[in-house]
């Protein structure tokens, strides 16, 4: 089955993982969680990257690096929407193009300069590694053995690289993707919290009030509540390492620009003082409706206090 109207695509898309799904599941996607996909599922909701400028101008050039590709091979490419697994409906795609007439598809990809050193050589498999699993999960939804990744790199430099399929890969993410579509988004039950920023979103949106009174801590609050005060202290101690060793340059620094060594450079230098807008508008005594106007949404802060000698 294949979708290609965006509304419909949409909602297609929640009832399965797809490519970019899998990638966060596997834990190497550099942008997205496996509770962000959990989120997506299960809630219908999908983070908004219209103001990324990434995402816009990979859009924008979505089209133009295609049509190079189909000009270098002399193919003819079209945009299939949506795929979905014939045997199992939760395995889903969204090839960027497939060649028409062959059994081969092509993502389409733009690269910044910072990223640029994690592809390697042209024609071959060495790219980065959500790629790889992106490709796998697509060439086993539509069973396919080779799939090309053109990129633009940098804003002017073109490649293509081939890759082939690997069914010991593809049955790990099958399994991979199985296990979590089972026991996280039919059964409702989020997968582990990982620290990361859509994992603290995700807890402020469930309990964003606290509304009851003080809980009495369970062996696994206390489990990780002394985590935490351990992770802490870790932080407190690097934290004075960090203090130590910059101060110990600056005295070697002194009156100088800065130093420079095999570590690279380190600089010292004086910068313009910043003006204190808090201080400013005190100053100036705004009404109380102007600073209600201007006072964000509050939220809760996770704070504690420990006992001493605990």
């Amino acid at each position: 089955m294949q979708i290609t109207d965006r509304k419909a695509w949409l909602e297609e898309r929640r009832k399965g993982i797809c490519a970019t799904d899998i990638a966060a599941i596997s834990g190497i996607h550099p942008y997205k969680t496996a509770l962000e996909v959990y989120v997506e599922k299960t809630e219908g909701t999908d983070k908004d990257l219209s103001d990324n400028e990434a995402v816009e101008w990979g859009l924008r050039l979505e089209e133009v690096i295609a049509t190079k590709y189909a000009e270098s091979h002399g193919v003819e490419l079209t945009d299939c929407g949506l795929v979905v697994h014939p045997d199992t409906d939760w395995r889903r795609a969204t090839p960027d193009r497939l060649v028409v007439g062959e059994d081969r598809g092509v993502e389409v990809k733009t690269a910044g300069i910072r990223q640029a050193a994690r592809w390697g050589e042209e024609q071959t498999d060495q790219v980065p590694e959500e790629y790889l699993v992106q490709v796998a999960w697509q060439c086993a939804t539509l069973g396919y053995d080779t799939w090309d990744i053109a990129v633009l790199l940098a804003g002017q430099e073109y490649r293509e690289y081939r890759l082939h399929r690997d069914k010991e890969l593809e049955e790990g993410l099958i399994q991979l993707g199985h296990d979590f579509w089972n026991d996280h988004v039919l059964k409702r039950i989020p997968p582990p919290l990982d620290g990361s920023d859509s994992a603290r979103a995700y807890l402020l949106g469930r309990f964003p009030r606290n509304v009851e009174p003080l809980l009495t801590a369970t062996p696994e609050a206390e489990e990780w509540a002394g985590k935490l005060r351990e992770a802490k202290d870790r932080i407190a101690e690097a934290e004075a390492d960090e203090a130590r060793a910059k101060q110990e340059l600056m005295a070697i620094i002194g009156d100088h620009d800065g130093i420079e060594g095999d570590f690279g450079k380190i600089y010292w230098r004086l910068q313009a003082g910043r003006a204190s807008w808090k201080s400013i508008a005190e100053a100036l005594n705004p009404p109380a409706e102007l600073i209600e106007k201007h006072t964000g949404p509050g939220t809760r802060v996770f704070r504690p206090y420990w006992k001493k000698g605990a």
